[in-house]
């Protein structure tokens, strides 16, 4: 009789757990200044407010910089983060701010808003109106542009918003002086 040979195969499965693989996500971030970032007298105390909000990072790295030589470096261990950083100008000038956070994963992201210090204000004001003949003139028969969203603008930085009235008329009051500021529509307007 043969010799009958019972091949057996065993399986063995192997499990490696590895740790979650973090998915290199966006960065988000909002940035403000309080109480405005257009300021009348020296010194100016200002708040930065700062929200961040990543789920995928352990750690966040911020850096405030104020554009007056001084910055502001911290970091954090959460997941979605809110800070009010205080900072006083004792100079006029303007000051590009930039905030910049970095997180774990090698993301970053720059904010930037512009503050103008100023030891006296003015006003910036004016009207949109179909100027007809284009004379620059509000002349008879010249409709005005009512409720247009208006931003102040410095160095391409914008630095406030309003809104015309009925009459096309927006002004800007606390604006500091000495500076050439450029106001404009948000809406372009068309001739017809």
């Amino acid at each position: 009789m043969k010799n009958l040979y019972k091949i057996v195969i065993l399986c063995f499965l192997f499990i490696q757990i590895l740790p979650a693989k973090k998915v290199n996500a966006q960065i988000d971030s909002s940035f403000f200044v309080y109480p405005s970032s257009l300021t009348c007298s020296l010194p100016a105390s200002l708040s930065f407010n700062i929200f961040y909000s990543n789920a995928n990072s352990d750690t966040v790295y911020f850096n405030l910089d104020f554009g007056d030589g001084q910055n502001n470096q911290y970091s954090t261990f959460n997941h979605s983060f809110y800070q009010s950083i205080s900072h006083t100008y004792v100079s006029q000038g303007p000051y590009n701010v930039y905030l910049t956070i970095t997180d774990d994963l090698g993301n970053v992201h720059v904010d930037s808003l512009c503050v103008v210090a100023a030891n006296s204000c003015g006003s910036v004001s004016g009207e949109f109106y179909n100027d007809i003949n284009d004379n620059c003139i509000l002349d008879a028969g010249e409709t005005p542009f009512p409720y247009q969203q208006v931003l102040l603008t410095l160095n391409g930085n914008t630095l406030a918003q309003t809104y015309a009235d009925n009459n096309g008329i927006y002004d800007f009051p606390d604006v500091p002086v000495g500076y050439n500021y450029i106001v404009r529509p948000v809406l372009i307007i068309t001739r017809q």
